[in-house]
């Protein structure tokens, strides 16, 4: 697993960064962990009951908003194998299949030499509700008649929530270094032969040099839950500690909700996959 790669920036903003980037995952999804992989349930009013409205933004829900404190994120260096193991996962989203043999294969001739990795997001979007919005929709609710045991089970466990807040990316760039931390140059006709993304080179601090990549499509890489409790009274809780936290994407500081990031990346399914 590449525990190391979620940077301080998204672990103390409690966010979790998704492995196998799932475009089908949004704010007010319900989201929970069964077993070992987490699963989205639909949403917040598959679960309670109601109707999803068209326009999200009538629950104040702000989409697609450049953010100040993400607009580019920058893993921590990892391992070079553990690494290319999460890019190919993410390009096969942009469809980067490569003329010439796996993608895997493509970062080790371009980065010939290569110890470590290290991955900037770039145009990151940001979409989130404010938790204070959030509350009425679920607060004091009970479960709807067509929600699974295994999920009702997992809220009382406390492993599962609602998505408040999703980070989204179609771009990022690459850096590889060698064993004594030297930025290697790519050898950029080896990327250029991916399909799917549009392949460039960046230039970083002090003269090193960096792959990038570019896609037509945001993709969700990264998620932040409100920890969601089904008490033994049937009802719905949403935790709040009464403390006050600095500002996520709202305008006003929030209250500190109760949260459960991950401190490495994890997989993301649908249930009905």
């Amino acid at each position: 697993m590449a525990k190391n790669l979620t940077p301080d920036v998204l672990r103390d903003n409690c966010y979790t960064i998704v492995e196998l980037p799932l475009g089908g995952m949004e704010i007010l999804d319900v989201v929970a962990r069964p077993n070992g992989d987490y699963l989205v349930e639909g949403d917040v009013f598959d679960l309670c009951g109601g109707e999803r409205p068209d326009d999200l933004t009538t629950l104040k829900v702000q989409l697609d908003q450049p953010s100040a404190d993400f607009k580019a994120v920058t893993t921590k260096k990892t391992d070079f194998t553990v690494g290319v193991n999460f890019l190919e996962k993410f390009l096969s989203v942009f469809a980067a299949i490569p003329a010439l043999g796996d993608i895997g294969a493509a970062f080790n001739a371009g980065f010939g030499g290569a110890a470590s990795i290290e991955m900037t997001y770039s145009n990151v979007l940001q979409d989130f509700i404010d938790p204070m919005k959030l509350t009425p929709l679920v607060e004091n609710k009970t479960c709807g008649p067509n929600v699974y045991d295994d999920l009702k089970k997992s809220l009382r466990k406390g492993r599962g929530g609602i998505i408040a807040g999703c980070l989204k990316s179609n771009g990022f760039s690459v850096q590889a270094f060698d064993e004594k931390g030297r930025n290697i140059a790519p050898e950029i006709s080896v990327f250029k032969q991916l399909a799917g993304v549009e392949v460039g080179v960046e230039c970083q601090k002090e003269g090193e040099t960096a792959v990038t990549f570019t896609g037509e499509v945001p993709q969700l890489f990264a998620y932040r839950a409100l920890r969601l409790k089904l008490t033994d009274k049937g009802v719905l809780k949403l935790r709040r500690s009464g403390k006050r936290a600095k500002s996520i994407g709202a305008p006003e500081p929030r209250f500190l909700w109760e949260e459960f990031p991950e401190d490495r990346p994890v997989v993301v399914h649908r249930r009905d996959e």
